[in-house]
């Protein structure tokens, strides 16, 4: 099944953004061997559903822009416990939900759910010329290399180290009352910042200030959702 037309009747969504409670903060280290993760692995809370409230208006955006005669109604997570494991793909389209994803949308009006939640993909952040980082990176948040010296692409002058940033996202089309998927894409989005921007050089975690880091964090969410969006409704 997929979603209808823009052109056609007239359609509810409901949308639930799970993905902006916490940026993880993973710094690589100095360590070989294949079976290591070679990652330190940190986190930081938004408790303010901050990120998840821009993820789910711009998800809106989107369908609106797609699909004009659209409703679209924005749902967002009430506890802590929404975010671990809220949603299992069963056999045959299937799904199942947790008690807590369930009494959120069960008050919703009856529509397809629009579901963004945490996709784990591996390490391949966009440079100039290459990817870097190793590891898997889940959800949203920044990569810290100290090691890998990487050149600034506006001014050429190089530093020891780079700041990654990652938004790594799964969107699902749900029809809930009967809890079917009805299509489903993941995406990835990443930059990486030489340590050269910063005013030591030799700090990458200081490439951009808390509000820049913010700005380009959400600048990727937004890129990706805008670029998928179109796939998961098949227009």
């Amino acid at each position: 099944m997929a979603a209808q037309p823009a052109n056609e009747s007239s359609r509810r969504y409901s949308v639930l953004s799970l993905v902006g409670d916490k940026l993880k903060i993973i710094t690589a280290q100095m360590q070989t061997g294949s079976m290591l993760d070679r990652n330190r692995r940190d986190e930081i809370a938004i408790p303010d559903g901050s990120i998840d409230l821009f993820a789910a208006q711009s998800t809106k955006r989107e369908l609106s822009r797609l699909a004009t005669d659209a409703s679209i109604d924005i749902f967002s997570a009430n506890s802590e416990a929404l975010y671990t494991n809220p949603f299992r793909v069963e056999g045959n389209g299937a799904f199942s939900a947790s008690q807590e994803l369930t009494e959120i949308l069960s008050a919703a009006p009856k529509s397809h759910t629009v579901l963004l939640t945490k996709h784990k993909a591996e390490a391949s952040l966009r440079a100039r010329n290459s990817s870097q980082g190793h590891g898997k990176l889940e959800g949203l948040g920044f990569y810290i290399d100290h090691q890998q010296r990487m050149r600034r692409s506006d001014t050429g002058e190089t530093g020891q180290g780079y700041l990654g940033i990652f938004v790594n996202v799964h969107i699902w089309l749900l029809d809930w009352e009967n809890r079917k998927i009805l299509n489903d894409e993941a995406f990835s989005e990443s930059s990486t910042y030489s340590a050269a921007r910063g005013e030591s050089g030799v700090d990458p975690w200081n490439a951009l200030d808390a509000t820049q880091k913010l700005a380009q964090l959400r600048s990727l969410l937004q890129t990706g959702i805008v670029k998928t969006t179109p796939k998961l409704l098949k227009i």
